[in-house]
């Protein structure tokens, strides 16, 4: 039984505390179905004591709780009006839903009866408006009809209807409509395009173009038929064919020949007609022309036809009327300027007219009229370089010979015997006459001249004198100022005309000639230096063109002309010879260049001598020194020189350079080659001798061949003094090759003047005045064939040390003699005795 109440205890206080048992007694005691109703006995006594401590415990919270229970009874009762009112909002807000659904359901509604009302009546005015087009359509096609043949009110029809066709709905209904409506417009457009045409008869021949307009087709009908081209805007394709059938009537006779052009033209009512010939009618008969085409179709046409035919067909006929009549009828020659002030009172009465019925082409008129003096300027340029062309176009190429004179106080002398040798000394020093001026020339080209390779010589015509060595840039003053040709023409400044040249020998260019006038005395002598060389007939073309120019000129300086007066056409003709020049220094190179008879020394001689004629030419004081010009032509003159010079200088050199210097000159496989190589330089020399002998006067050709021997020379010298070993066989070679090129020495003989006294025509060789190096070829040919002594006493005695130094000497002889006592005795000899070198 304790057990049992241990058990009880136990378990009511786990029950009372919220707890597990953990008593081991109490979870091993042994509880049988005996035990269970003690157990349960006890613990409602427990349970019972706890309720009874829970009441007593409590009554002194009662009127607490009470008030609590009040309060809690209270709050239930306001959630409960709460409810009641939460419902009765869901409930008002639920029927609110349901009035909105019905009202949208019903606004819904309305808006498909609008919608059906609205589509009810734009279905109503697009079958009236459909209902309408078709009406129309069908009256148009009524209209086009072939009984009806009213086209105009159609196609006005067809304008109205075109805004109401644009307005219908519906792709197909629209296609349809417009497919019909465009087939309408079709066959009005062909109706009123024929009917215009029609209206028009149009005949043309070879030689013949007539137009004429039908008595039906008034200008109220020609109008009508337009507005209704207008309409359905077919009125430009319309105009461009009738303008097309127009021009051939207006354009083609307005062509120039060998096209057929206008003839004549005629009117007879309401036909115009046009003769048509190959040949060339005069501008006036193209003014009136035109200005009489238009006053007919004037006459005839509605003025909105004629202002777009108008727009289409004057700018062309104008066109061709400036660039095929007015500016070609421009006139040259001063004599015809009264033409050209009666050409530009035509076309300015054409401008009027025009501009009198506001029609395109006046303005274009009145600018060609402004601009009729620069055509007429441009017009004589053109002649102008025309002429240099066509004097080189018409040049045959033949020579024919001219003279240069000069004139110089003679040196006061006695009269020498002509037979006495001294007669040849005074002639021979009679070319020197006074000190020459020094020359202040310069040239941007001076390789041609030979400055810089040693040449003696320039081109100009000038002969040398003396006997003495001098420098080579003395000579070239010396012969400048004895001739002239850096100067102006003496006998310009003196006024007197050089002689026409006389038939001379070929052999006698120069001659002297001493003018003794009565009456004079010695010292009044004058010497007349006379020397002649061949020209083509280009420069007299040249001058001719020149001079018409600045008679010309003079001409409009005396004369007034209204249709010059905007510029100064006497200065503006003064300009054309600078432009004629700098035309021929252009031109003449291509054309001396490409002629088989003519090269640069002919060019060389043409543009010099046109240089000196240009400067005795007397100009006007209003024109610029011609002087720029004259000396640009010399400066010409002298480049072609130098290009000639340059080639036959290569052309020499390069076959110089086939003998490959002259050590090898005694071997056999090398001498042929050798002995090929001078004897081709020695001809080459001679075959241009020969060439330009019939050009050049005697004094150039002279220094010309003299300077291309001297460049043969110096070649041969330098290869030869290259040699370290000369032996006695190639001594003899090496003589033999220089007295093949001293064979040249032949192309410098020349005859004293044939005033002079002498018993005997002893011709003078000239070798060593225009061979600068001549003597000392000479001597190379002594030291080559002599021995030491001869040597020595050339250097000593002779003038070998004029042309050769010590140490050249020297280096000869050491190469031609072996090493001997006798070489050593010499060389010692010319390096003690002062030389005389250069």
């Amino acid at each position: 039984m304790p057990g049992m109440l241990n058990a009880s205890n136990a378990l009511s206080e786990a029950i009372s505390c919220g707890s597990f048992l953990d008593s081991d007694d109490v979870l091993s005691s042994n509880l049988s179905a005996t035990a269970v109703p003690p157990l349960l006995d006890e613990l409602a006594r427990n349970r019972e004591k706890v309720r009874q401590d829970i009441e007593q415990s409590s009554r002194a919270l009662g009127p607490g709780v009470d008030e609590w229970i009040s309060k809690a009874k209270r709050l239930q009762q306001d959630v409960a009006r709460c409810k009641d009112e939460a419902r009765s909002i869901v409930q008002d807000h639920e029927s609110i839903d349901s009035l909105r659904r019905e009202a949208a359901e019903l606004g819904h509604k309305i808006d498909l009866l609008e919608a059906e009302i609205a589509f009810t009546s734009r279905l109503e005015d697009h079958l009236q408006s459909l209902s309408h087009v078709t009406t129309v359509l069908q009256d148009v096609d009524r209209l086009l009809s072939p009984s009806a043949q009213q086209a105009p009110t159609a196609a006005n029809a067809l304008k109205d209807a075109q805004s109401s066709i644009s307005r219908l709905r519906g792709p197909q209904v629209q296609f349809i409509i417009s497919s019909w409506a465009e087939d309408l417009r079709v066959q009005a457009k062909d109706q009123l395009y024929n009917a215009l045409l029609d209206s028009f008869v149009f005949d043309r021949s070879a030689h013949r173009y007539s137009i004429e307009v039908k008595e039906s087709a008034t200008q109220q009908s020609l109008h009508r038929l337009l507005q209704g081209l207008l309409h359905i805007d077919a009125a430009k394709e319309a105009l461009d064919s009738l303008s097309t059938k127009l021009e051939h009537a207006l354009l083609r006779p307005l062509r120039k020949p060998p096209r057929p052009s206008v003839k004549q033209y005629s009117r007879a009512g309401r036909q115009f007609e046009v003769s048509l010939h190959t040949k060339a009618s005069s501008v006036d008969v193209a003014i009136d022309f035109l200005i009489a085409f238009w006053d007919f179709l004037q006459a005839y046409l509605p003025q909105t036809m004629i202002e777009s035919l108008a727009e289409r067909l004057i700018p062309k006929a104008i066109d061709i009327l400036i660039a095929d009549w007015v500016t070609p009828a421009v006139p040259i020659h001063p004599h015809e300027l009264n033409a050209l002030d009666e050409l530009q009172r035509n076309v300015s009465g054409l401008a009027s007219y025009l501009n009198k019925h506001a029609w395109p082409g006046g303005a274009k008129l009145s600018k060609w009229i402004d601009d009729a003096p620069s055509f007429w300027l441009a017009k004589r340029k053109a002649e102008t370089l025309d002429a240099v062309r066509r004097a080189f176009s018409s040049s045959t190429g033949h020579l024919h010979q001219v003279e240069r004179i000069e004139r110089q106080p003679a040196p006061n002398a006695p009269a020498a015997d002509n037979n006495s040798k001294e007669g040849d000394d005074d002639w021979n020093s009679s070319w020197d006459t006074g000190d020459p001026e020094p020359n202040n020339d310069i040239d941007d080209d001076t390789s041609g001249w030979g400055f810089d390779d040693g040449d003696p010589v320039s081109p100009a015509l000038t002969p040398q004198n003396g006997n003495e060595h001098a420098s080579s840039g003395q000579e070239n003053a010396e012969d400048g100022d004895a001739w002239g040709w850096d100067d102006d023409d003496h006998d310009s400044a003196n006024g007197n005309a050089p002689a026409p040249p006389t038939k001379s020998s070929p052999e006698d260019h120069n001659r002297l000639r001493v003018d003794k006038p009565p009456g004079a005395n010695a010292t009044a002598d004058e010497i007349q230096l006379v020397e002649y060389y061949a020209i083509t007939d280009i420069p007299d073309y040249m001058i001719d063109i020149v001079g018409r120019d600045i008679q010309d000129s003079l001409s409009l300086a005396q004369a007034q002309h209204p249709s010059l007066e905007r510029v100064s056409p006497s200065e503006a003709l003064l300009a054309l010879p600078v432009l004629a020049l700098a035309m021929f220094r252009a031109t003449a190179p291509t054309h001396y260049g490409n002629s088989p008879s003519l090269g640069n020394m002919n060019l060389y001689n043409d543009a010099s001598y046109l240089a000196e004629k240009l400067r005795d030419t007397i100009i006007p004081e209003n024109m610029q020194s011609i002087e720029p010009d004259c000396a640009a032509l010399d400066k010409f003159a002298r480049s072609a020189y130098s290009r000639e010079m340059e080639v036959q200088r290569t052309i020499l050199a390069d076959l110089l350079d086939g003998a490959q210097g002259f050590a090898a000159c005694t071997q056999p496989l090398y001498a042929r080659e050798i002995e090929n190589a001078v004897s081709s330089t020695v001809d080459r020399v001679k075959q241009v001798y020969a060439e330009w002998k019939p050009i050049l006067s005697t004094s150039a050709l002279l220094q010309s061949v003299g300077a291309l021997v001297s460049l043969v020379i110096n070649k041969v010298i330098s290869d030869i003094e290259e040699m370290d070993d000369i032996s006695a066989p190639q001594s003899e070679k090496l003589v033999s090759f220089a007295s093949h090129i001293t064979t040249l020495g032949d192309l410098f003989v020349a005859k004293p003047p044939t005033n002079t006294a002498s018993a005997e025509d002893e011709s003078v060789p000239m070798t060593a005045v225009y061979v600068s190096n001549w003597l000392k070829f000479q001597y190379l040919i002594n030291i080559l064939d002599g021995s030491l002594v001869d040597i020595t006493f050339l250097w000593t005695e002779g003038e070998l040390s004029l042309e050769f130094s010590a140490d050249e000497v020297v280096d000869l002889i050491k190469a031609l003699f072996q090493d001997s006592s006798h070489r050593k005795k010499a060389i010692a000899a010319i390096k003690a005795h002062p030389g005389q070198g250069p």
